[in-house]
């Protein structure tokens, strides 16, 4: 085994380490055993000096009580964020979650493994079962890699609550550009060839994924993407990823809305104050089926009122709802 290798293996080593875990020489030595690699005290000794000459934060914690990493790759609070947003993906199975979670175990300090296992709540019920979604992102990412075309199939759902393959099991052939994830889902942004105009399509939707020969449309071709995209303004816009024509839509908030209105617009939402209650701000957004639906969630704490088409589709909605809860 070479010093490098050697150098390497220690370095792993230290990397579980921190303050409420130093490791002694004599246990460093124990550690490398298990790597194959035989070393002497003080050539593990010079090894850690030039790792802290190199710049890694090696610290000795007191005669014999060892030695120990005080930065790592990941922090403590930086490894639960992220296993936090793992657990939450509906889009990742329980499996699929649990094996990245111990991923991230593997890099933790034993500090940091500790809080991984016991302060994690995974909810195997919103979960979802399709363990195809995974290979699916991995073509995905594999096609914009190399500028190439993906193909698949798309679900829907009938009357029955049943998938059902959408236009008798079309084939699409779409120009893959973004992946994203946007609210509980995660979409591909993409421009099939009937059209040159940016869609998405739902991850967990897509089967008989596959990577063609054919060359991906340039950049240049699709109406949207011009050389001051947004990627995050065309998220906000496109509610509950629907798409539709994009226009001006002035809404009367409460003022318990200003985070939610913030959230979703954009924190540099601009906001106008019409009484100590209330405020007004206006939005660029997709007129569609998602934009009503997200309105009429918090019917009661925000009226739209202005364009007129919106404020009567939505009073349509509202009506159409309390008849589902009249007498007779």
């Amino acid at each position: 085994m070479s010093s490098k290798a050697k150098l390497i293996r220690i370095l792993e080593i230290l990397e579980k380490t921190d303050e409420q875990h130093p490791l002694t020489i004599p246990e460093i030595l124990s550690q490398l055993k298990l790597y194959g690699i035989e070393a002497e005290r003080k050539s593990v000794a010079y090894d850690m000096q030039i790792l802290d000459d190199s710049g890694y934060s090696i610290v000795s914690a007191g005669k014999h009580l060892g030695f120990y990493m005080t930065e790592h790759t990941f922090e403590d609070y930086e490894l639960k964020i992220i296993a936090d947003a793992v657990c939450s993906a509906r889009f990742i199975t329980a499996k699929d979650s649990l094996n990245l979670i111990s991923k991230l175990k593997s890099i933790a300090t034993p500090t940091g493994e500790k809080i991984l296992s016991d302060m994690l709540y995974l909810d195997n019920d919103i979960k979802t079962d399709n363990n195809h979604s995974k290979y699916t992102v991995d073509k995905i990412i594999t096609a914009i890699k190399t500028n190439k075309k993906i193909s698949f199939k798309y679900y829907d759902y009938d009357s029955n609550y049943k998938r059902v393959l959408r236009r008798n099991g079309h084939l699409y052939s779409v120009s893959p550009y973004y992946l994203v994830w946007s609210g509980e889902d995660y979409f591909m942004l993409g421009s099939p060839d009937s059209h040159s105009n940016l869609t998405h399509f739902q991850i967990s939707m897509m089967v008989d994924t596959a990577i063609t020969d054919e060359p991906r449309k340039s950049r240049s071709e699709i109406v949207q993407l011009t050389a001051d995209f947004d990627l995050g303004k065309y998220i906000r816009e496109t509610v509950n990823m629907f798409t539709g024509e994009v226009a001006p839509v002035t809404l009367k908030c409460h003022n318990s809305m200003l985070r939610e209105i913030r959230r979703r617009f954009g924190k540099n939402t601009r906001i106008s104050k019409i009484d100590a209650s209330h405020f007004t701000t206006t939005v660029k957004v997709t007129h569609n089926d998602g934009l009503y639906q997200y309105l009429m969630q918090y019917s009661q704490l925000v009226q739209v009122t202005s364009p007129a088409h919106v404020r009567d589709k939505i009073k349509e909605l509202l009506s159409d709802a309390l008849s589902q809860y009249s007498d007779g």
